[in-house]
């Protein structure tokens, strides 16, 4: 029997719009993606993920857990912890394998004109690199040293949560609220 209802009334609550999906309504799925979506994306860029990969691994994670359980591989399907859980899965393997095998999946680099840059992309490249240098001065001490020790020296949240005395969720916040105060004084040079 296949349940018909406004998919988009906030109203509606995950197992209502479930049990439609599992009836055989696609638009519930949809309803329960776009309700949940904000989180998961959330949690993929707290893992370091760009937003295109991000989206990417999103929509992995919801293909996958919907297929999981048609399976019957799920006892339950809480949303969104569950749809979060496979996305971390899925995002830190992207990451491993990233890591592995840098140059896989990366498009090639063109042969350069010059082997030397311009005078203007030196530069370019000075200034930037003087605006992200500011930027991450501006930063309280606290937040540098999480971030020093999480991108230049390449320490696992955990371990930076356990040296500092922060929870792992804080120390993955204080990565991503500086990247974006970095990528936000890029963004103003252009």
């Amino acid at each position: 029997m296949l349940l018909v209802f406004d998919m988009a009334d906030p109203g509606h609550t995950d197992e209502a719009l479930l049990a439609s999906a599992r009836s055989g309504a696609r638009e519930a799925w949809g309803a329960l993606i776009a309700r949940h979506q904000r989180r998961v994306l959330v949690a993929l860029l707290a893992e370091g993920l760009g937003l295109h990969d991000a989206r990417d691994v999103s929509q992995d994670a919801w293909v996958r857990v919907w297929q999981q359980h048609q399976a019957g591989a799920l006892a339950s399907l809480q949303l969104p912890g569950v749809v979060v859980t496979q996305a971390r899965f899925l995002a830190r393997d992207l990451l491993r394998r990233r890591r592995a095998a840098p140059h896989e999946g990366q498009a090639a680099v063109p042969d350069a004109a010059s082997p030397t840059p311009s005078a203007e992309s030196a530069l370019a490249s000075a200034q930037s690199l003087k605006r992200v240098s500011l930027a991450l001065a501006r930063q309280p001490e606290s937040k540098q040293q999480v971030f020093r020790l999480a991108c230049d020296e390449g320490v696992a949240h955990e371990e930076i949560a356990r040296r500092v005395g922060l929870s792992t969720q804080r120390v993955r916040q204080v990565v991503w609220e500086v990247r974006c105060a970095l990528r936000a004084a890029l963004e103003e040079e252009s």
